[in-house]
């Protein structure tokens, strides 16, 4: 049973280190159209000729870092940094419940262990994007409305008498 909940934490950690990867290439994409903002508002103030050609060059890579940035990746940077710290908490209490584990001496605490586990590991779901690793259930993204029991008083309130509640309605 140790081995499952090894090879579940090493996929956990394998699917963390993807979060990084990715973070890192948010991160530089912004770093890189500051930049690239930076240096063309410098190049406004020369007269010279090329700097109209390099300003085009400037603004041509800015859009197409953004249309990317936007295309490909449906969560910001600093979520995405948010998401990874949160992670990598869940995964340090995970790995704490692995030394539990050797101490567990009854089948009862093995369960409890077990439960624990799972509960992590949902949580660790969670921070999940829905649309690249599990996709939402349709119960999970439409919530329930509920109507009121009686007339809201805004109904029966209305300072216009056009639109004021009528006897026998």
């Amino acid at each position: 049973m140790e081995i499952m909940f090894t090879d579940i934490l090493n996929k956990e950690i394998a699917k963390i280190e993807i979060w990084k990867m990715t973070y890192y290439i948010l991160l530089g994409f912004v770093i890189s159209v500051g930049i690239l903002g930076i240096f063309y508002s410098y190049l406004q103030f020369s007269k010279k000729k090329w700097t109209t050609i390099i300003t085009i060059i400037c603004g041509i890579l800015v859009s197409i870092i953004t249309v990317v940035d936007n295309a490909i990746f449906d969560i910001d940077h600093r979520e995405l940094k948010k998401n990874i710290i949160k992670a990598e908490r869940i995964i340090s209490e995970v790995e704490y419940l692995f030394k539990r584990n050797n101490i567990a001496k009854t089948p009862k605490d093995k369960s409890i262990l077990f439960e624990e586990f799972i509960r992590l590991i949902k949580k660790l779901h969670s921070l999940d994007d829905p649309g690249l690793f599990f996709p939402m259930k349709a119960n999970e993204i439409i919530s329930n409305a509920y109507a009121q029991q009686t007339t809201p008083s805004w109904i029966n309130g209305s300072p216009c008498p056009k639109y004021k509640k009528k006897e026998g309605y």
